[in-house]
C-alpha cells in the first residue's frame, strides 16, 4: 500500500465532536510521518513498520540541479479518498495517529538515532486564519510524543 487514503465521510464524527466547520476553503493540509537521518535504512523501516512509504530519499540523491539531499528520508502520508489534501488538519492528524498508534514504540525507538516527526503542509490562498485544533487532538499529539513541523505554502485561488 502506498500511503493511506481514507473516506472523508467516515471522518464526519470527528468534525461533529470537534465542533469545527467543514471545508474551510482558504486552507488545505497534507499530513505525514517522516523519519530522516544520515544513517537511515529506508528498507528496514518499511519492513519493521509494515507500511509502504509514499516517499523515500537517499543521501546524495539530487534535490535540484545544484544540490543533493544530505539525509535519507522515509515518509508515510495519509490522504482522504480521491483527494491530494485535507480540508481539516484535525481530521488528517487524527487519521495519522490512528494508523501509527500501534507503532508508537517503534517510532520512539527510531527517534533515538533518527529525526522522527509529523510533517504538515499548510496550503493557503490567504494570509489570515489557519487551523483550529481541539484540546483532544492536542493531547493525542502530546501523548504520541513526536514533534510537529508545520510548513506553510501560499497558493493562488
Amino acid at each position: 500500500m502506498s500511503g493511506f487514503r481514507v473516506n472523508q465521510a467516515l471522518c464526519q464524527d470527528i468534525w461533529a465532536a470537534a465542533a469545527l466547520p467543514y471545508n474551510l476553503i482558504m486552507h488545505t493540509y497534507t499530513v505525514s510521518v517522516r523519519i530522516e537521518s544520515r544513517a537511515l535504512d529506508t528498507a528496514q523501516i518499511t519492513r519493521e513498520l509494515a507500511l509502504s512509504p509514499t516517499q523515500t530519499r537517499a543521501i546524495g540523491e539530487r534535490r535540484d540541479a545544484r544540490t543533493v539531499w544530505e539525509k535519507a528520508l522515509w515518509e508515510f502520508e495519509v490522504l482522504p479518498e480521491g483527494r491530494s489534501d485535507w480540508d481539516s488538519l484535525e481530521i488528517g492528524l487524527a487519521t495519522l495517529l490512528n494508523i501509527f498508534s500501534s507503532r508508537t514504540k517503534a517510532l520512539q525507538e527510531y527517534s533515538k538515532n533518527h529525526d522522527v516527526y509529523i510533517w504538515c503542509g499548510l496550503f493557503s490562498s490567504r494570509f489570515a486564519g489557519g487551523p483550529h485544533l481541539s484540546a483532544e487532538i492536542l493531547k493525542r499529539l502530546g501523548d504520541f510524543g513526536m514533534s510537529l513541523w508545520l510548513d506553510t505554502y501560499s497558493s493562488k485561488e
